[in-house]
């Protein structure tokens, strides 16, 4: 675990070549038509520690926390974008709906 710890580690630039290896396709994979839809060796590795019930706790307890994070995230991000969409429309109503008294107000 620890020589897969330093070649991950962004730090250790003699092992970007192997992080690199790690994280993108083969050039194999790319050019092969039937890769398509097809899982790389790194998600491969993900799915035998998953297979593993006791990988699959470990895995399930560290990714928690940041599923929580990205979920928020994402969530936030798109009702932000949700509110900008409708702004104009919010503002147009507040606008029109003061130029009207509303019939439950005594005063006009």
């Amino acid at each position: 675990m620890d020589f897969i710890l330093t070649i991950l580690d962004p730090s250790e630039l003699d092992f970007a070549y192997n992080r690199d290896w790690i994280y993108n396709r083969s050039r194999q994979e790319k050019e092969s038509s039937t890769w398509q839809g097809q899982k790389g060796k790194l998600e491969k590795m993900f799915d035998c520690l998953f297979a593993d019930s006791r990988g699959r706790a470990r895995i399930l307890d560290w990714f928690r926390p940041h599923a929580i994070a990205y979920v928020s995230d994402t969530v936030s991000n798109e009702m932000d974008m949700v509110k900008e969409a409708l702004w104009p429309l919010t503002s147009e109503h507040r606008q029109s709906s003061m130029l009207v008294a509303h019939p439950f107000c005594r005063y006009y």
